[in-house]
């Protein structure tokens, strides 16, 4: 399985510095629309089901994980 990398698609500047969308003001939490393909999708779903978390929670532990592996 090729995987591609995801793509932001709706985002803004907030005035601290963090990338955030019009549903988080006021919210303290930065928020992002991802367009995955099909394949990825499902493939985040099933890594997903058997820890019993969300899709948003294993996106956003494999982003801190690579963000990590960075530093």
């Amino acid at each position: 399985m090729q995987l591609r990398w995801c793509k932001v698609v709706r985002a803004r500047r907030c005035d601290n510095g963090c990338e955030e969308d019009e549903r988080t003001q006021g919210e303290g939490h930065p928020r992002a629309s991802i367009a995955f393909s099909r394949e990825l999708y499902r493939a985040l779903e099933e890594l997903a089901k058997p820890k019993k978390v969300s899709l948003a929670w294993v996106v956003r532990d494999a982003a801190e994980k690579y963000v990590a592996s960075l530093e």
